[in-house]
Formats: structure tokens, sequence, C-alpha cells
């Protein structure tokens, strides 16, 4: 996320700046610049990018990177194999449609599971 952050300050940035027009020319200056722009385009890129691999990785491992971390992995709860990819990125998209209330559903929930957990028959359990 780092290398996000520092794209979206510096477009930011541009936006900081106010935009001026000369009356007599019809000019612009201010604003964000184009490399700004095209260092937000590359962050939004990389945020991507990073999103997909880390689901290929939780779809083929059950974990992603922070899941790892903290010894957990994601499985299907029918047979216990891992989502697979499209299984992964459903279960992502899932979380994004519960705008984060569906995380605190393992608080009572008895299998420990969050909406979107329910929504594509998962359990996550210690690796």
């Amino acid at each position: 996320m780092i290398p996000f952050w520092i794209c979206y300050a510096y477009y930011v940035s541009g936006l900081l700046t106010p935009i001026t027009v000369d009356p007599t020319t019809g000019t612009t200056s201010g604003g964000p610049s184009g490399g700004a722009v095209i260092a937000l385009l590359l962050g939004m890129v990389y945020i991507i990018a990073i999103g997909l691999w880390n689901a290929h990785k939780q779809g083929t491992t059950g974990q992603s990177v922070g899941k790892g971390v903290m010894h957990i992995r994601v499985i299907r709860e029918a047979d216990g194999q891992v989502t697979g990819f499209g299984g992964a990125i459903g279960r992502y998209f899932c979380h994004i449609l519960e705008f984060g209330i569906g995380y605190f559903a393992p608080l009572w929930d008895a299998k420990n599971q969050t909406f979107a957990d329910k929504i594509v028959h998962t359990v996550v359990v210690q690796a």
C-alpha cells in the first residue's frame, strides 16, 4: 500500500494548488500535473495487481499474506479444500458489499463466519 499512498499524495498535492486562468491568453496553470495523474494511475494499477496476486495466493493456498502472518486460512465449508481464485475473488467482493458490518458477524455467529463467508460457503480456520 505504501507505493500507492506515495502516488496518491503526489496527486493530491497538485489538487491543493489553485488553478488560475490567464485572461489574455486563456492558458491555465496549477492543479495536478500530468506526472501526478500518471503516478496516481500507476498506483491504482499497483493496488489492483497486488490485490489479484493476493487473491490468487489465497485461492491456491488458503492464505493471503496477512492470513499467513496470523496463521489462519480460508477453506470451503463443504469439503475443507481451498476456494480457488474465483472463490477468493468472490469472497473479496462480498466483503466490499457488506460495507465492513459483516466483519463483526463472527462475534455472534456459531461458526465465526462473516457475511461474505456465509455467501460463498467458506470458513476461516487455524493453519
